[in-house]
């Protein structure tokens, strides 16, 4: 499948619905309001079945986030980048009610970048201890100079 189909399968549905932006080939940019309703959409249509959730990710862009949802469809060999904005301090909806995969994701993106995913099954650090202080991604981090009486800056 080309993403022009998929392009063409996305707007019957959405394109009155919300802002369905395509970026550069196959990144998608919608409203955050609607994730869990689009993620759905992509996951459970008869002909894109993203069934995969191959990565979470987010980039800190000093006043705003922009987190990255890459999807693929085995049976139609073909990946898309949903993204979102967020304010700092928003949070956002978990994605493991549709993907198993989304918990270890989210997790890390809570981890590195402080953001938080409602109804998370066990939202907390999966690199880090659990008492380390700051998020290490965001571009404002200040490494702790001492943990548990161990320097930490070299």
């Amino acid at each position: 499948m080309e993403i022009e189909t998929v392009k063409k399968i996305i707007f019957t549905k959405w394109k009155e619905n919300l802002e369905v932006v395509f970026e550069g080939g196959n990144n998608i940019k919608i409203n955050k309001e609607n994730l869990l309703e689009f993620i759905k959409f992509l996951k459970e249509h008869s002909e894109l079945y993203f069934d995969v959730l191959v990565c979470i990710t987010s980039v800190d862009y000093i006043d705003f986030f922009r987190i990255y949802y890459t999807l693929h469809s085995i049976t139609q060999n073909i990946n898309v980048n949903v993204y979102i904005e967020l304010s700092k301090g928003e949070r956002l909806p978990s994605l493991t009610g549709l993907y198993s995969s989304a918990e270890w994701h989210e997790r890390e993106v809570y981890d590195m970048m402080g953001i938080k995913f409602e109804n998370h099954p066990d939202l907390r650090r999966i690199l880090l201890p659990n008492d380390w202080e700051g998020f290490p991604l965001l571009k404002n981090y200040e490494t702790q100079e001492i943990y548990h009486n161990i320097k930490v800056k070299y």
